[in-house]
This record gives structure tokens, sequence and C-alpha cells, in this order.
């Protein structure tokens, strides 16, 4: 079997890039030839994907959307695949799907956000407007519909949700779990040792919300709290957050950690992870902080699908920041132990599980879990 799949960026900075790549190994296993698009060639990528028998081709991005569908179509016609695979987060990125239909090639979307992408209000808007009109497209196009989540199910499928076949993202417990030693070796080595600790995950961007982050920062240290803020991630933003730290006055107490290995060990050292996302799909970034045991405050447009230990929460982003120090306080009081997670919570999120839904949702192999 040979399957295109896309869209890959450079393999690091993105929650898809880095899920397309574990299917990748999974592909290998299987004996299934897996191909990516990518809208821009990463060199560091295309080698690393060469190494194991993969190619990546680069297209036109979305803003070119006639050019995009015609360079998909040409190489469908040539590269002799069997079915197109397509990991998207708007029904606006529907050109590959299409173009895959087109082609004759039984066509998977996979849904991985739920809400429109974009950091202004009208880009917001334009682009759901936009959506709307290609949802229908999409869904007449999708042979196969795949979803994070029952909410990222329903932005991208709309009316069609109910066909998705929802595949949680999977969670090495062991690896996150909770080691006290750990939490003394670094928090010592960032000077953090008296410090009630903030974390969080992600992107630097608009959807993850990190200038609401330094909000309650700032509203703590204004309070007397020995406050520290670490920030694990790159992205966009990041210029932009370092000055709202410096106006707001709390340069010193966040800390951009960049991309890191070591998140397992990070989250040791927290006191509380904070979340306050705009939008998301199913953040495997607050599964892994949940595991970790770390007390866990997520804004409510997140599907409550991804609680599932006793010491996580949502509270509204309409809710005062008052509110919002008051919860971050109470959970941050909390001892840190050990995760709480209840068997069948734990199960869904098992890597085998997936597996298994994968193998049988692209490679035809397996029965349904």
């Amino acid at each position: 079997m040979k399957l295109l799949a896309g869209t890959l960026i450079d393999g690091r900075h993105s929650g898809i890039d880095v899920y397309l790549l574990d299917v990748l190994d999974l592909a290998r296993r299987e004996g299934v030839q897996m191909d990516f698009l990518t809208n821009a060639v990463d060199p560091a990528l295309q080698e690393r994907l060469a190494a194991v028998g993969s190619a990546l081709y680069e297209t036109p991005s979305l803003k070119a959307p006639v050019a995009q569908y015609r360079a998909i179509r040409r190489l469908l016609a040539s590269g002799g695949y069997d079915a197109a695979y397509f990991n998207i987060s708007e029904p606006l990125n529907c050109v590959g799907a299409l173009a895959a239909h087109k082609s004759g090639l039984p066509v998977i979307v996979h849904a991985h956000n739920a809400a429109p992408g974009g950091s202004s209000a009208p880009v917001r808007a334009l682009r759901r407007a936009v959506s709307a009109l290609c949802r229908p497209l999409l869904n007449a196009c999708a042979d196969v519909s795949l979803s994070c989540s029952h909410t990222a199910a329903r932005w991208l499928f709309g009316k069609q949700a109910d066909r998705a076949t929802v595949i949680y993202n999977p969670v090495d417990a062991d690896r996150f779990a909770f080691r006290p030693e750990v939490r003394r070796q670094v928090r010592e080595a960032l000077g953090l040792e008296y410090a009630l600790v903030l974390g969080h995950v992600g992107n630097l961007l608009y959807a993850k919300n990190q200038r609401f982050l330094l909000d309650l920062t700032a509203r703590l240290a204004d309070d007397g709290h020995p406050v520290a803020l670490l920030l694990i991630g790159t992205g966009p933003d990041e210029a932009a957050l370092r000055e709202q730290a410096r106006a707001l006055g709390v340069e010193e107490r966040v800390h951009f950690l960049g991309v890191r290995e070591d998140v397992d060990r990070l989250l040791c050292a927290m006191d509380a992870f904070v979340f306050p996302s705009h939008n998301e799909g199913l953040p495997v970034a607050l599964l892994e902080a949940q595991c970790s045991g770390v007390p866990c405050l997520f804004s409510d447009v997140i599907d409550p699908e991804v609680r599932i230990a006793d010491n996580a929460c949502a509270l509204s982003l309409r809710a005062p920041l008052s509110e919002w120090v008051a919860q971050t306080l109470s959970l941050a009081q909390r001892p840190r132990a050990a995760a709480v997670i209840p068997a069948e919570k734990a199960d869904l999120f098992r890597p085998a599980r997936r597996e298994e839904a994968l193998r049988n949702a692209l490679f035809g192999k397996g029965e349904p879990v």
C-alpha cells in the first residue's frame, strides 16, 4: 500500500507534524509506504524522511488554492498512490481532499482543531465564513472521517460529525509520572526552590492565549506571591509576549524555555499547569500534565473529554481575572503527588488503542477498537 499524507511543516514545531511522524512509524511497521506534502521543504525534515524511504513533496500553500489543487493532482497522477490522508484544522483546508477525490482515490480526513485560526477577530470571522462554505465540499470528498475529539469533529464536519471516528491522542503515562526527586532537581536548576511555579506547554500564538498567562502572572506578583511562569514552546508571538512581560514588570519571572525534550521533568517542577486556550482539538500537553499529577486549570472552550484526573478543572475565559487567580492559588496549594486517573479514562488514551484504530482506518487492517 502507498499513502500520501499532508501536511507537514518542519517535523518539530507543530502538533500535527509530531502526530504524522508517529503515524509514519506505524505505517513502516505495517509495511506501508507513506509520503508527505509540505508547503516549503525543510531540508532537515526531508533528510530525515529520506532515511526511512519517505518522500517530501512541496506544493503551493492555500494562498494559491488553484495552483495547490493542480500540483496535488499531478502528483497523484504519477505517484501510484492507493489513498490520501489529510490532517487539517479548518474546513477551508479542503483543496487537497478535493484533488484526491477528483483523482479517484479514497480520501481520509482527520480533524485536529475546533475553531478557526487567526490572530484578529476579523480574520477569524472571515475564516469561519469561508469554512462554512467549504464544509459541504469537504464532507463530499471524505470517504473516511476521523477526529481527535467530538468537538473537533463538529467543527470540521458539521452536521456530518456523526460519521467521524474519534481517535484520541495517546499519552505515555509512565514517562510523565510524577517524580519527587526530579521536582527538586529542576526547581534547584532554575533557581525556583521557593517559587509558586506555573507552567504551560504549547506554541506561542493566539490560540494558546499566553497573553492571558502573563496577565495572570502579573496579578499574582502584584498580590505578593513569589510566582514564576515557565513557557515551553516557540512561535510567532514570542517577541510580543516578551514585550508584554517587560511592560507588566514580570520579565524576570517569565522563563521562555523554547522547545524542550524534557517536558516530563519540567512538569514535575510545576505547582499548577494553566491552559487558557481560545480553541483546541484535544491538547496532548494537557493530558500529559494530568498524568504528571500537576493540578490543571484550563479554559472551558476545550472539550470536556480532556479532563481525566480529579485535580483538573475548567473555567470560562469570560470569568474575571480575579477568579482565575483564586482558582490557580487553590490548585497550586495542593501537595504534589502522583496522578490518580480512573482506569476507564486512562484506557481511552493508551497508545495501543490509537494504533489499532489507525491501523483499521488507514490501512484497512485489524478490528475497530
